[in-house]
Protein backbone atom coordinates (compact mmCIF):
# COMPACT_ATOMS: atom_id res chain seq x y z
CA UNK A 1 0.00 0.00 0.00
CA UNK A 2 1.09 3.54 -0.66
CA UNK A 3 2.51 4.75 2.65
CA UNK A 4 0.83 8.14 2.27
CA UNK A 5 -2.58 6.47 2.06
CA UNK A 6 -1.75 4.94 5.42
CA UNK A 7 -0.92 8.41 6.76
CA UNK A 8 -4.31 9.66 5.50
CA UNK A 9 -3.48 11.30 2.15
CA UNK A 10 -4.57 10.40 -1.37
CA UNK A 11 -1.24 11.42 -2.92
CA UNK A 12 2.38 11.92 -1.92
CA UNK A 13 2.44 15.51 -0.61
CA UNK A 14 6.22 15.68 -1.12
CA UNK A 15 6.25 14.61 -4.78
CA UNK A 16 9.13 16.16 -6.71
CA UNK A 17 7.43 16.04 -10.13
CA UNK A 18 6.35 19.41 -11.59
CA UNK A 19 2.78 20.55 -11.06
CA UNK A 20 0.39 19.92 -13.92
CA UNK A 21 -1.33 22.65 -15.89
CA UNK A 22 -4.81 22.07 -14.48
CA UNK A 23 -7.10 23.15 -11.66
CA UNK A 24 -5.21 21.18 -9.02
CA UNK A 25 -1.84 22.50 -10.17
CA UNK A 26 -3.23 26.02 -9.99
CA UNK A 27 -4.41 25.47 -6.42
CA UNK A 28 -1.05 24.08 -5.39
CA UNK A 29 1.18 26.76 -6.92
CA UNK A 30 2.44 29.13 -4.24
CA UNK A 31 4.31 32.43 -4.32
CA UNK A 32 4.51 32.85 -8.10
CA UNK A 33 1.79 35.39 -8.92
CA UNK A 34 4.28 38.01 -10.16
CA UNK A 35 5.98 35.56 -12.54
CA UNK A 36 2.60 34.32 -13.81
CA UNK A 37 1.57 37.90 -14.58
CA UNK A 38 4.85 38.52 -16.43
CA UNK A 39 4.22 35.49 -18.64
CA UNK A 40 0.65 36.57 -19.36
CA UNK A 41 1.81 40.05 -20.35
CA UNK A 42 4.51 38.53 -22.56
CA UNK A 43 2.12 36.19 -24.37
CA UNK A 44 -0.47 38.90 -24.98
CA UNK A 45 1.89 41.74 -25.89
CA UNK A 46 4.97 40.62 -27.84
CA UNK A 47 5.85 38.07 -30.50
CA UNK A 48 9.13 36.77 -29.09
CA UNK A 49 9.33 33.50 -27.20
CA UNK A 50 9.66 33.84 -23.44
CA UNK A 51 12.51 32.34 -21.45
CA UNK A 52 13.09 31.72 -17.76
CA UNK A 53 16.26 31.40 -15.71
CA UNK A 54 16.46 29.92 -12.23
CA UNK A 55 18.23 27.31 -10.14
CA UNK A 56 17.56 23.64 -10.73
CA UNK A 57 14.54 22.63 -8.68
CA UNK A 58 13.22 26.17 -8.20
CA UNK A 59 9.90 25.33 -9.92
CA UNK A 60 10.15 26.81 -13.43
CA UNK A 61 8.27 23.99 -15.16
CA UNK A 62 5.41 24.09 -12.66
CA UNK A 63 5.21 27.86 -13.01
CA UNK A 64 4.82 27.80 -16.80
CA UNK A 65 2.31 24.95 -16.79
CA UNK A 66 0.08 26.70 -14.27
CA UNK A 67 0.50 30.10 -15.95
CA UNK A 68 -0.80 28.64 -19.22
CA UNK A 69 -3.73 26.98 -17.45
CA UNK A 70 -4.63 30.21 -15.68
CA UNK A 71 -4.44 32.10 -18.98
CA UNK A 72 -6.96 29.65 -20.42
CA UNK A 73 -9.25 30.14 -17.41
CA UNK A 74 -8.87 33.92 -17.57
CA UNK A 75 -9.94 33.83 -21.23
CA UNK A 76 -13.02 31.78 -20.34
CA UNK A 77 -13.84 34.35 -17.64
CA UNK A 78 -13.49 37.24 -20.10
CA UNK A 79 -10.32 38.61 -18.48
CA UNK A 80 -8.08 37.90 -21.50
CA UNK A 81 -9.02 38.50 -25.12
CA UNK A 82 -7.13 35.44 -26.42
CA UNK A 83 -6.66 31.91 -25.06
CA UNK A 84 -3.28 30.34 -24.39
CA UNK A 85 -3.51 26.58 -23.99
CA UNK A 86 -0.80 24.38 -22.42
CA UNK A 87 0.42 21.56 -24.62
CA UNK A 88 -0.24 18.15 -23.09
CA UNK A 89 3.47 17.51 -22.47
CA UNK A 90 6.59 19.47 -21.63
CA UNK A 91 9.81 18.76 -23.47
CA UNK A 92 13.44 18.39 -22.53
CA UNK A 93 15.94 19.99 -24.87
CA UNK A 94 17.76 17.54 -27.12
CA UNK A 95 20.63 17.64 -29.57
CA UNK A 96 18.64 15.20 -31.74
CA UNK A 97 16.60 17.90 -33.43
CA UNK A 98 14.64 15.62 -35.76
CA UNK A 99 13.43 13.35 -32.96
CA UNK A 100 12.48 16.32 -30.79
CA UNK A 101 10.60 17.97 -33.64
CA UNK A 102 8.76 14.73 -34.49
CA UNK A 103 7.69 14.28 -30.88
CA UNK A 104 6.57 17.89 -30.52
CA UNK A 105 4.46 17.71 -33.68
CA UNK A 106 2.67 14.59 -32.44
CA UNK A 107 2.00 16.28 -29.07
CA UNK A 108 0.56 19.31 -30.86
CA UNK A 109 -1.79 17.01 -32.77
CA UNK A 110 -2.90 15.38 -29.50
CA UNK A 111 -3.37 18.81 -27.93
CA UNK A 112 -5.69 19.84 -30.76
CA UNK A 113 -7.91 16.91 -29.79
CA UNK A 114 -7.74 17.76 -26.10
CA UNK A 115 -8.94 21.32 -26.67
CA UNK A 116 -11.40 20.56 -29.48
CA UNK A 117 -14.52 21.44 -27.44
CA UNK A 118 -12.91 24.51 -25.86
CA UNK A 119 -11.73 25.92 -29.19
CA UNK A 120 -14.97 25.12 -31.00
CA UNK A 121 -17.11 26.75 -28.30
CA UNK A 122 -14.88 29.84 -28.48
CA UNK A 123 -15.60 30.17 -32.20
CA UNK A 124 -12.23 28.98 -33.54
CA UNK A 125 -12.02 27.21 -36.89
CA UNK A 126 -10.72 23.66 -36.59
CA UNK A 127 -9.06 21.42 -39.19
CA UNK A 128 -10.57 18.09 -40.20
CA UNK A 129 -10.16 16.16 -36.96
CA UNK A 130 -10.81 12.86 -38.70
CA UNK A 131 -7.64 13.41 -40.72
CA UNK A 132 -5.65 14.18 -37.57
CA UNK A 133 -6.97 11.04 -35.90
CA UNK A 134 -5.87 9.07 -38.97
CA UNK A 135 -2.39 10.52 -38.61
CA UNK A 136 -2.19 9.55 -34.97
CA UNK A 137 -3.87 6.15 -34.98
CA UNK A 138 -3.68 4.59 -38.43
CA UNK A 139 -0.78 2.44 -39.68
CA UNK A 140 -1.10 4.47 -42.88
CA UNK A 141 0.58 7.87 -42.94
CA UNK A 142 -0.72 10.44 -45.43
CA UNK A 143 1.86 12.60 -47.14
CA UNK A 144 1.31 16.05 -48.57
CA UNK A 145 3.20 17.32 -51.58
CA UNK A 146 4.58 13.87 -52.41
CA UNK A 147 5.40 12.97 -48.76
CA UNK A 148 8.20 10.61 -47.85
CA UNK A 149 7.92 7.04 -46.57
CA UNK A 150 8.40 3.39 -47.40
CA UNK A 151 7.49 2.91 -51.10
CA UNK A 152 4.61 5.39 -51.05
CA UNK A 153 1.53 4.55 -53.07
CA UNK A 154 0.48 7.52 -55.15
CA UNK A 155 -3.05 8.85 -54.60
CA UNK A 156 -2.72 12.02 -56.63
CA UNK A 157 -0.04 14.42 -57.73
CA UNK A 158 0.07 15.97 -54.28
CA UNK A 159 -0.96 13.21 -51.91
CA UNK A 160 0.32 9.74 -51.04
CA UNK A 161 0.12 7.07 -48.37
CA UNK A 162 2.78 4.94 -46.74
CA UNK A 163 3.06 2.48 -43.90
CA UNK A 164 3.85 4.29 -40.65
CA UNK A 165 6.70 2.27 -39.20
CA UNK A 166 8.84 5.08 -37.88
CA UNK A 167 6.54 7.53 -36.11
CA UNK A 168 6.05 11.00 -37.60
CA UNK A 169 9.25 11.76 -39.46
CA UNK A 170 7.46 12.20 -42.81
CA UNK A 171 7.64 15.62 -44.38
CA UNK A 172 3.88 15.47 -44.97
CA UNK A 173 3.07 15.31 -41.29
CA UNK A 174 5.26 18.34 -40.58
CA UNK A 175 3.45 20.31 -43.28
CA UNK A 176 0.05 19.11 -42.09
CA UNK A 177 0.60 20.20 -38.48
CA UNK A 178 1.82 23.56 -39.74
CA UNK A 179 -1.40 23.93 -41.75
CA UNK A 180 -3.61 22.84 -38.84
CA UNK A 181 -2.03 25.47 -36.60
CA UNK A 182 -2.58 28.19 -39.22
CA UNK A 183 -6.26 27.25 -39.46
CA UNK A 184 -6.77 27.50 -35.69
CA UNK A 185 -4.48 30.47 -34.99
CA UNK A 186 -4.19 32.45 -38.25
CA UNK A 187 -2.38 35.33 -36.49
CA UNK A 188 -0.53 35.85 -33.23
CA UNK A 189 -3.15 38.10 -31.67
CA UNK A 190 -5.74 35.30 -31.45
CA UNK A 191 -3.83 33.17 -28.94
CA UNK A 192 -2.06 29.86 -29.29
CA UNK A 193 -0.59 26.84 -27.57
CA UNK A 194 2.07 27.25 -24.88
CA UNK A 195 4.96 24.79 -24.86
CA UNK A 196 7.89 24.35 -22.49
CA UNK A 197 11.38 23.34 -23.60
CA UNK A 198 13.17 22.62 -20.37
CA UNK A 199 16.60 21.93 -18.90
CA UNK A 200 18.77 23.80 -21.40
CA UNK A 201 21.55 23.59 -18.82
CA UNK A 202 22.14 19.94 -19.78
CA UNK A 203 23.78 21.28 -22.96
CA UNK A 204 26.55 22.43 -20.57
CA UNK A 205 27.96 25.34 -22.60
CA UNK A 206 26.35 28.48 -23.96
CA UNK A 207 27.99 27.76 -27.30
CA UNK A 208 26.17 24.43 -27.57
CA UNK A 209 22.91 26.00 -26.36
CA UNK A 210 23.15 28.67 -29.04
CA UNK A 211 23.81 26.02 -31.69
CA UNK A 212 20.74 24.00 -30.64
CA UNK A 213 18.54 27.11 -30.43
CA UNK A 214 19.69 28.27 -33.87
CA UNK A 215 18.63 24.88 -35.22
CA UNK A 216 15.21 25.33 -33.60
CA UNK A 217 14.92 28.92 -34.79
CA UNK A 218 13.80 28.11 -38.32
CA UNK A 219 11.63 25.11 -37.42
CA UNK A 220 10.08 24.71 -33.97
CA UNK A 221 10.37 28.37 -33.01
CA UNK A 222 8.54 29.33 -36.22
CA UNK A 223 5.53 27.08 -35.75
CA UNK A 224 2.43 29.28 -36.06
CA UNK A 225 0.26 29.49 -32.98
CA UNK A 226 2.88 28.08 -30.56
CA UNK A 227 4.42 30.25 -27.85
CA UNK A 228 7.48 28.63 -26.36
CA UNK A 229 8.94 29.18 -22.92
CA UNK A 230 12.57 28.05 -22.80
CA UNK A 231 13.88 27.25 -19.34
CA UNK A 232 17.40 26.84 -18.05
CA UNK A 233 19.62 27.09 -15.00
CA UNK A 234 23.19 28.08 -14.17
CA UNK A 235 23.14 31.17 -16.39
CA UNK A 236 22.66 29.21 -19.61
CA UNK A 237 19.65 31.21 -20.82
CA UNK A 238 21.23 34.62 -20.21
CA UNK A 239 24.32 33.58 -22.15
CA UNK A 240 22.48 31.84 -24.98
CA UNK A 241 19.84 34.45 -25.82
CA UNK A 242 22.51 37.15 -26.09
CA UNK A 243 23.49 35.76 -29.49
CA UNK A 244 22.72 38.18 -32.38
CA UNK A 245 21.24 35.28 -34.35
CA UNK A 246 18.57 34.83 -31.68
CA UNK A 247 17.80 38.52 -31.29
CA UNK A 248 14.11 39.14 -31.87
CA UNK A 249 13.34 35.43 -31.45
CA UNK A 250 13.82 34.73 -27.73
CA UNK A 251 13.32 37.39 -25.06
CA UNK A 252 15.68 37.97 -22.16
CA UNK A 253 14.93 35.49 -19.39
CA UNK A 254 12.47 36.16 -16.60
CA UNK A 255 14.37 35.43 -13.36
CA UNK A 256 12.80 32.83 -11.07
CA UNK A 257 14.14 33.20 -7.55
CA UNK A 258 13.77 30.63 -4.76
CA UNK A 259 10.59 30.83 -2.73
CA UNK A 260 10.74 32.53 0.64
CA UNK A 261 10.94 30.21 3.65
CA UNK A 262 7.38 31.25 4.54
CA UNK A 263 6.11 30.27 1.08
CA UNK A 264 7.90 26.92 1.27
CA UNK A 265 5.77 26.09 4.32
CA UNK A 266 2.66 27.16 2.38
CA UNK A 267 3.61 24.71 -0.41
CA UNK A 268 3.20 21.80 2.00
CA UNK A 269 0.21 23.33 3.73
CA UNK A 270 -1.62 23.49 0.39
CA UNK A 271 -0.67 19.94 -0.54
CA UNK A 272 -1.74 18.49 2.79
CA UNK A 273 -5.10 20.25 2.49
CA UNK A 274 -5.53 19.03 -1.10
CA UNK A 275 -4.67 15.39 -0.45
CA UNK A 276 -6.11 14.85 3.04
CA UNK A 277 -8.65 11.99 3.05
CA UNK A 278 -9.58 11.87 6.73
CA UNK A 279 -9.69 14.18 9.71
CA UNK A 280 -7.00 12.30 11.64
CA UNK A 281 -4.47 12.32 8.79
CA UNK A 282 -0.90 12.78 10.07
CA UNK A 283 1.93 14.08 7.89
CA UNK A 284 5.50 12.98 8.66
CA UNK A 285 6.67 16.50 7.74
CA UNK A 286 4.31 19.31 8.68
CA UNK A 287 4.64 22.83 7.18
CA UNK A 288 6.92 23.97 10.01
CA UNK A 289 9.16 20.94 9.55
CA UNK A 290 9.25 21.46 5.81
CA UNK A 291 10.33 25.08 6.22
CA UNK A 292 13.20 23.79 8.33
CA UNK A 293 14.11 21.23 5.63
CA UNK A 294 13.92 23.96 2.99
CA UNK A 295 16.48 26.07 4.84
CA UNK A 296 18.70 23.02 5.38
CA UNK A 297 18.52 22.39 1.62
CA UNK A 298 19.77 25.88 0.77
CA UNK A 299 16.29 27.10 -0.26
CA UNK A 300 16.02 24.45 -2.96
CA UNK A 301 12.46 23.17 -3.20
CA UNK A 302 13.30 19.98 -5.09
CA UNK A 303 15.97 18.94 -2.58
CA UNK A 304 13.68 19.70 0.37
CA UNK A 305 10.91 17.60 -1.16
CA UNK A 306 13.34 14.74 -1.70
CA UNK A 307 14.44 14.89 1.94
CA UNK A 308 10.79 14.92 3.06
CA UNK A 309 10.09 11.79 1.00
CA UNK A 310 13.16 9.99 2.32
CA UNK A 311 12.23 10.86 5.90
CA UNK A 312 8.65 9.66 5.34
CA UNK A 313 9.87 6.28 4.10
CA UNK A 314 12.25 5.97 7.06
CA UNK A 315 9.46 6.79 9.52
CA UNK A 316 7.13 4.23 7.96
CA UNK A 317 9.67 1.42 7.65
CA UNK A 318 10.73 1.86 11.26
CA UNK A 319 7.18 2.40 12.56
CA UNK A 320 8.23 5.62 14.26
CA UNK A 321 5.38 8.05 13.54
CA UNK A 322 4.78 10.10 16.71
CA UNK A 323 1.30 11.50 17.26
CA UNK A 324 2.64 14.80 18.56
CA UNK A 325 3.85 17.42 16.02
CA UNK A 326 6.67 18.57 18.26
CA UNK A 327 7.93 15.01 18.61
CA UNK A 328 7.85 14.59 14.81
CA UNK A 329 9.99 17.72 14.49
CA UNK A 330 12.49 16.31 16.97
CA UNK A 331 12.54 13.03 15.05
CA UNK A 332 13.15 14.89 11.79
CA UNK A 333 16.21 16.61 13.25
CA UNK A 334 17.50 13.28 14.55
CA UNK A 335 17.12 11.78 11.07
CA UNK A 336 18.97 14.72 9.51
CA UNK A 337 21.82 14.24 11.98
CA UNK A 338 22.01 10.53 11.12
CA UNK A 339 22.05 11.20 7.39
CA UNK A 340 24.69 13.92 7.72
CA UNK A 341 26.91 11.69 9.91
CA UNK A 342 26.67 8.86 7.40
CA UNK A 343 27.49 11.05 4.39
CA UNK A 344 30.36 12.79 6.15
CA UNK A 345 31.86 9.42 7.09
CA UNK A 346 31.68 8.40 3.42
CA UNK A 347 33.54 11.60 2.44
CA UNK A 348 36.79 10.69 4.24
CA UNK A 349 38.79 11.24 1.06
CA UNK A 350 38.10 14.98 1.10
CA UNK A 351 41.20 16.92 2.13
CA UNK A 352 41.26 19.91 4.51
CA UNK A 353 41.66 22.17 1.44
CA UNK A 354 38.59 20.52 -0.03
CA UNK A 355 36.56 21.14 3.13
CA UNK A 356 37.65 24.78 3.21
CA UNK A 357 36.41 25.28 -0.34
CA UNK A 358 33.22 23.29 0.39
CA UNK A 359 32.34 25.28 3.52
CA UNK A 360 32.82 28.61 1.75
CA UNK A 361 30.81 27.45 -1.29
CA UNK A 362 27.86 26.31 0.82
CA UNK A 363 27.93 29.36 3.09
CA UNK A 364 27.67 31.60 0.00
CA UNK A 365 24.69 29.89 -1.60
CA UNK A 366 26.00 26.55 -2.85
CA UNK A 367 27.10 27.52 -6.35
CA UNK A 368 29.92 29.37 -8.06
CA UNK A 369 31.59 29.84 -11.41
CA UNK A 370 35.02 28.52 -12.34
CA UNK A 371 35.99 32.11 -13.02
CA UNK A 372 35.68 32.90 -9.30
CA UNK A 373 38.78 30.90 -8.41
CA UNK A 374 40.51 33.88 -6.77
CA UNK A 375 37.64 34.36 -4.32
CA UNK A 376 38.14 30.78 -3.16
CA UNK A 377 41.87 31.12 -2.62
CA UNK A 378 43.18 29.60 -5.88
CA UNK A 379 45.60 31.29 -8.25
CA UNK A 380 44.10 29.73 -11.38
CA UNK A 381 41.25 27.55 -12.64
CA UNK A 382 43.60 24.57 -13.12
CA UNK A 383 44.55 24.83 -9.43
CA UNK A 384 40.87 24.75 -8.52
CA UNK A 385 40.01 21.65 -10.56
CA UNK A 386 41.55 18.92 -8.32
CA UNK A 387 39.66 20.24 -5.29
CA UNK A 388 36.38 20.32 -7.20
CA UNK A 389 37.08 16.82 -8.50
CA UNK A 390 37.52 15.32 -5.02
CA UNK A 391 34.24 16.89 -3.93
CA UNK A 392 32.56 15.46 -7.02
CA UNK A 393 33.90 12.01 -6.24
CA UNK A 394 32.46 12.32 -2.74
CA UNK A 395 29.12 13.37 -4.35
CA UNK A 396 29.13 16.67 -2.49
CA UNK A 397 29.13 18.89 -5.58
CA UNK A 398 28.39 18.50 -9.25
CA UNK A 399 30.06 20.59 -11.91
CA UNK A 400 30.22 21.30 -15.58
CA UNK A 401 33.26 23.46 -16.11
CA UNK A 402 33.66 25.37 -19.36
CA UNK A 403 36.84 27.34 -19.92
CA UNK A 404 35.07 29.54 -22.46
CA UNK A 405 31.98 30.15 -20.33
CA UNK A 406 33.35 31.32 -17.01
CA UNK A 407 30.36 33.37 -15.87
CA UNK A 408 27.96 30.43 -15.63
CA UNK A 409 27.32 28.95 -12.18
CA UNK A 410 28.52 25.50 -13.05
CA UNK A 411 29.73 24.20 -9.66
CA UNK A 412 26.80 23.33 -7.39
CA UNK A 413 26.17 21.56 -4.10
CA UNK A 414 24.29 18.26 -4.24
CA UNK A 415 21.52 17.17 -1.83
CA UNK A 416 24.17 15.16 0.02
CA UNK A 417 26.39 18.23 0.18
CA UNK A 418 23.66 20.33 1.75
CA UNK A 419 23.09 17.71 4.44
CA UNK A 420 26.76 17.66 5.36
CA UNK A 421 26.77 21.44 5.42
CA UNK A 422 23.83 21.23 7.86
CA UNK A 423 26.05 19.32 10.28
CA UNK A 424 29.30 21.21 9.70
CA UNK A 425 27.66 24.63 10.05
CA UNK A 426 25.80 23.62 13.25
CA UNK A 427 22.61 24.76 11.52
Amino acid sequence: MNIFEGFGFSENPYAVAPLSGDAMGSRLLVGRDKEVLKLHKHWTSVDTHASMEGDNGVGKTSLVAVAAYRAMQNYAAGELTSPFLPLVETFQVSTDHESLERHILSVIARSIFKYEVFLSSAGYDLPNLANIRTWLESPLVYGYGGGVGLTPVSISASRSTSINTGGFSETGFRSAVHDWLKIIFPKGSVGGFVGVIDNLEILETSQEARRVLREMRDTLLKLPGVRWVLCGANGIMRSAVGSPSLSGVIADPIPVKPLSAHDSARVIERRLEEYRTRSDATAPVEPQGFEYLYRVAGNNLRIALKHAQDFSLWVDMNDLMPADAEERMTLLKEWLDQQADKYEAEARSVTPRGWTFFDKLLSEGGSCTPGEFLEYGFNSMPAMRPVVKQLEEAELVSSSVSESDQRRKTIQATPRGWLIHYKRSKF
